[in-house]
């Protein structure tokens, strides 16, 4: 009766790997991430920090600009 693991656990139903989380990020945000990243490569002087990508996707975010209506990602999801 020293069994660690509770009956059932390799099921492939009781396994949790894939599962997606439940925000999508929509692909021009992605798209407009990775090109902050890559600005902080081609100068490193001028790096973004993840507080400073969101507060520029942020900015794109008001009312008639490109990504209004869009949710956007939080700070955590950034860093990752």
């Amino acid at each position: 009766n020293n069994f660690y693991f509770s009956p059932g656990w390799a099921l492939k139903q009781n396994q949790k790997f894939g599962i997606k989380s439940e925000i999508q990020i929509v692909k021009r945000v992605i798209q407009l991430i990775q090109g902050y990243f890559h600005l902080g490569n081609a100068n490193h002087y001028d790096r973004y920090t993840a507080e400073r990508m969101l507060s520029k996707l942020q900015a794109l975010a008001i009312s008639g600009k490109e990504l209004y209506s869009i949710m956007l990602p939080k700070i955590q999801i950034i860093r990752n």
